[in-house]
């Protein structure tokens, strides 16, 4: 027989409870350890005591001849129950010494019609000056007078599962293997005895596998009593339900987390009298635990039983009441996410986690019952898109939820919930994922539909508007973006939506992608005011929100290049995003910015160390957020090029591109990072790699022109490649490169002509000249350096390749003036 272990603080109660009160009922969930803990009671406390087992016993007659048996030489044969009490009551009297009787296993009497007189058995031995009465029991006495003391024990806490599951299984080192089999035994003292006991017959990978597949099989081995097998105890347990008990049990076990009174009674689906009055027989009888306040929970092995032996007869209804009850639920937390209880509504979304998860998952049951409830969860689920789906699992879940959807909405011929599905799709690719060509592609599938649509101007319109618009200006499509965020806004406008999440949304993209493509103007208005309203709506800065806002009027700064401005909103919208909990890649993009703006000042260790903070973060979510990785391995790469430490920069940098490519193909950011990228690898006298990487990166050429015209990472790529060209000495590829780079510069120019920028035309004009000047400073490096090859044929060519230089220069110089005369 296994010691008792543990249990230190229960019996130091338990102990103080027996010295103030004549009787103590010990009650709980069967198998938490009842008996075992009273049997350590009386052995500490050190006074005789009488165990009667009332196991199977369910009358008063038959504990009575139990207390007869112990008490009396005599067997005693009277009709009249308290004639027979009032017998046992002398001869206890006459013991002469302090004593303590126990009854064991009341639960069947307690339960039974004479429970009444049962209670009047205990009150009666406690009137006696040398008795305690200690009852263990997992029911809850029918009526409860006040000198009887309750003690609930719960489960063993995680230590002394630890310690006893050492104990039993002494040879067992590996700590993460231990705690594999506590978790899985789940505080149950006789689960934790039988795992320990396979230990030796079976190994410990496959008892942990066992546990987790076949728990109930496992801790119900033959080797063992019935009274020793967890299944029979529990299956016995849970036989003397009453039927009707029985099924509202099994409905309430379709709950696979945590509840309270009102999801219980929502899923049950009967009158909020009968329902909490089978809640409160549920609680009496330990069938569900309280795990805070206001929440229950059924036992993880008590499920385990159920799910075996309980079959719902009314699955589909269960099913769309569970559905419809958790995704209003959601809802109600997702308003509240937007007010300055966010930290309220993170937390219960994290009680409601397990719950959830099955909401999301019940998708494979949709009917025309819930098909609503799931594609409006589709549509709108901010809280799904945010919090929920931002682990690896949670991730595939989610596009499996809306694979689901989708296949639902074209199987009940429903365009525009087809549209509704494919926005909620690209939103979560677009700001989980990272990756925003697949997301572009069921964007643009669902502009398709609407737009078969176009009279239907409605929320869900404005809403793919704002979701697209995001998405483009993620890619650096600005032009696009703005575009379609400005049909968004309109939408949002018509439909008074002044102060709500989507319009604000709308507005706060519109500023960030105005400010970004230099419009700092029209930018910082929409900046200011939906800072104004999200501080109207929430009433503090305490609040992810106002941090994400805080960065991007860090952005507004930057692009105005008043830097000290720029990296305080950068540091002020960090601290707040930490203090509030916020969404992982919301702190990463603030910490990315705050450590940019540190390597302004040559804090290059600092930065260097938010930046790893960073990574540290995202660790655990190996394939999701793609883009936010880009981003640090970019600052990654310019911090270590500005600690002089070319190679790690150049790893670094690869990095980079590697997962913006992975990200958006056709980003048009990824060329100016090949530069960088290029330039670093020039200093390390890497030319033919350079080379190959400009190539490379210049493929994306037409599509920049396409989506960015006034891009110049173009002609910064042909410089770096005439520069490597420079380095191998390859004449015929450098007139190459540099009559492809004043194509560029050409082009350049007439774009930010016909915007009627003469400023910025000036620019790149200058600009141009010094590139032009560094060709021919080349050129005639290579033909001092290199007299044999410079034949008279080199020359007449060199000659002629100035000469037509010369003249274009001169008609564009000619050109220019007349423009700026009119």
């Amino acid at each position: 027989m296994v010691s008792f272990v543990g249990r230190l603080s229960e019996i130091r109660e338990l102990r103080e409870n027996v010295q103030q009160h004549k009787i103590v009922v010990i009650h709980g969930f069967k198998g938490v350890g009842k008996s075992s803990i009273a049997r350590e009671l009386c052995r500490q406390i050190q006074q005789p005591y009488y165990w009667n087992d009332l196991r199977n016993i369910n009358t008063a007659d038959g504990v009575l001849q139990h207390l007869l048996s112990n008490f009396t030489q005599e067997a005693a044969v009277l009709e009249d129950k308290r004639a027979l009490l009032t017998i046992v009551c002398e001869n206890i009297a006459s013991q002469g010494c302090d004593l303590v009787v126990i009854f064991d296993n009341a639960e069947d009497v307690i339960k039974g019609e004479d429970s009444a007189f049962f209670v009047e058995i205990i009150l009666s031995l406690s009137h006696l000056i040398n008795t305690n009465i200690l009852v263990t029991t997992n029911v809850m006495l029918p009526f409860h007078p006040d000198k009887i003391c309750d003690f609930i024990l719960r489960e063993l806490c995680f230590k002394d599962s630890y310690d006893l599951l050492k104990s039993v299984c002494p040879t067992l080192k590996d700590a993460d293997k231990i705690c594999a089999i506590v978790n899985l035994c789940e505080g149950i003292p006789l689960a934790l005895v039988l795992a320990g006991g396979e230990i030796g017959f079976l190994d410990v990978d496959e008892v942990i596998y066992l546990l987790s597949h076949h728990r109930l099989k496992v801790l119900s081995s033959d080797c063992y009593s019935k009274d020793e097998q967890l299944e029979p105890v529990y299956k016995g347990f849970l036989d003397r339900l009453p039927t009707v008990l029985e099924d509202k049990l099994a409905v309430l076990n379709y709950i696979p987390g945590t509840f309270n009174k009102e999801e219980a009674i929502s899923v049950l689906g009967v009158t909020e009298e009968g329902s909490e009055e089978s809640m409160q027989i549920f609680a009496d009888r330990h069938l569900i635990a309280t795990v805070s306040e206001e929440r229950y929970n059924i036992h993880g092995i008590l499920r385990d039983c159920l799910n075996e032996y309980f079959k719902i007869k009314d699955i589909k209804g269960v099913r769309a009441r569970f559905c419809r009850t958790f995704a209003v639920i959601l809802k109600q937390i997702e308003k509240k996410t937007e007010t300055k209880d966010y930290a309220e509504a993170l937390s219960r979304v994290s009680v409601e986690y397990q719950n959830f998860r099955k909401l999301f998952t019940d998708v494979i049951h949709c009917t025309e019952d819930t098909y609503h409830v799931f594609i409006d969860l589709a549509a709108t689920s901010f809280t799904g898109e945010s919090i929920l789906f931002t682990t690896m699992a949670n991730y595939d879940m989610g596009i499996h939820f809306y694979e689901v959807c989708l296949r639902k909405a074209v199987e009940y011929k429903e365009e525009l919930d087809e549209a509704k599905v494919l926005t909620g799709y690209g939103k979560v690719l677009t700001n989980i994922k990272g990756d925003y060509v697949r997301a572009e592609e069921r964007f643009q599938r669902a502009m398709d539909i609407r737009r078969r649509y176009s009279k239907k101007r409605d929320y869900f319109m404005a809403l793919l508007c704002q979701s697209y618009g995001w998405n483009l200006g993620c890619q650096g499509k600005f032009v696009q973006a703005s575009r379609i965020l400005e049909e968004a806004y309109e939408v949002e406008r018509e439909l008074k939506m002044h102060y709500e999440k989507l319009m604000l949304q709308t507005m706060q993209s519109l500023a960030i992608f105005y400010n970004m493509s230099g419009h700092t103007d029209k930018g910082e208005q929409h900046q200011k005011e939906v800072l104004k309203r999200r501080l109207h709506i929430i009433g503090t800065e305490n609040h992810p929100i106002i941090g994400s806002i805080m960065n991007n009027m860090g952005i507004l700064y930057e692009k105005k290049e008043d830097f000290a401005k720029a990296a305080y909103y950068y540091r002020k919208g960090l601290e707040i995003k930490e203090h509030t909990n916020a969404p992982i890649k919301a702190i990463v993009v603030s910490e990315n910015n705050v450590a940019r703006s540190l390597l302004e000042v040559n804090q290059y260790e600092e930065a260097i160390g938010l930046l790893r903070n960073s990574f540290e973060r995202l660790k655990d979510f190996p394939d999701l957020f793609l883009d936010a990785r880009s981003v640090l391995w970019e600052t990654m790469g310019k911090a270590l090029l500005k600690m002089n430490n070319p190679p790690e920069a150049s790893a670094a940098l690869r990095n980079a591109i590697a997962f913006r490519t992975r990200s958006s193909a056709s980003d048009h950011t990824i060329l100016g990072l090949v530069c960088i990228y290029a330039q670093n690898l020039l200093s390390m006298s890497q030319y033919e790699k350079a080379v190959t990487e400009l190539l490379k990166g210049l493929r994306m050429r037409n599509s920049i022109i396409k989506i960015v015209p006034t891009n110049s990472s173009i002609t910064l790529a042909y410089e770096k490649l005439l520069e490597a060209y420079f380095a191998l000495e390859r004449k015929d590829d450098m007139k190459s490169a540099f009559e492809a780079g004043k194509d560029e510069f050409l082009r350049l120019m007439k774009v930010y002509e016909d915007l009627k920028d003469f400023n910025k035309r000036e620019e790149v004009l200058s600009h141009f000249k010094r590139f032009e000047q560094r060709y021919f400073e080349m050129i005639k490096h290579l033909q001092i350096h290199d007299p044999h090859e410079c034949s008279h044929n080199d020359n007449l060519e060199y000659i002629f390749v100035v000469g037509c230089t010369l003249i274009c220069v001169a008609v564009l110089l000619f050109y220019i003036n007349r423009q700026m005369r009119k």
